[in-house]
């Protein structure tokens, strides 16, 4: 699984720099990574966990939308990468649920800011999630979907 995951990622930025509207591919893919910092530390910055429950259902709605809307460029484009996957997979739905799973885990620099946060605030998540959902914007991004 480990192997498609990253042979998913390579082929996403392979796919990315192709013959879509890259300005779109990657405007869909960089809102999706801030959708996902988001949704990473959603946890701990709602009163509730039914607050919180609702807020990541929104971020993986928002995920799920632009990364169809993604697909759509790619396949429009005739993107080589993006109908090899297609074919793999026999079904767009399959196709958008890898891609989505994908584009919902943050960057490897989030990660690394997350970790150096958890040792600052002795590994207290709460702390480092609403510390994150501050710095990545995630009350403004949050604010406008509704």
């Amino acid at each position: 699984m480990k192997f498609f995951t990253i042979f998913s990622l390579f082929a996403l930025m392979l796919s990315l720099n192709s013959y879509a509207k890259p300005d779109s591919a990657e405007q869909f893919y960089a809102v999706n990574q801030d959708y996902a910092k988001c949704l990473d530390v959603t946890l701990g910055n709602f009163e509730s966990d039914t607050q919180a429950q609702k807020a990541m259902s929104k971020f993986y709605s928002a995920i799920t939308d632009n990364t169809d809307k993604l697909i759509a460029l790619q396949l429009q484009a005739n993107d080589e990468t993006m109908l090899l996957f297609l074919e793999m997979l026999q079904d767009r739905k399959i196709l958008l649920g890898y891609m989505v799973a994908i584009m919902s885990e943050p960057d490897k620099a989030f990660e690394a800011e997350k970790e150096r946060l958890k040792k600052t605030y002795d590994f207290d998540w709460k702390i480092v999630h609403q510390e994150l959902w501050s710095l990545n914007g995630c009350n403004a991004i949050y604010s406008s979907f509704d």
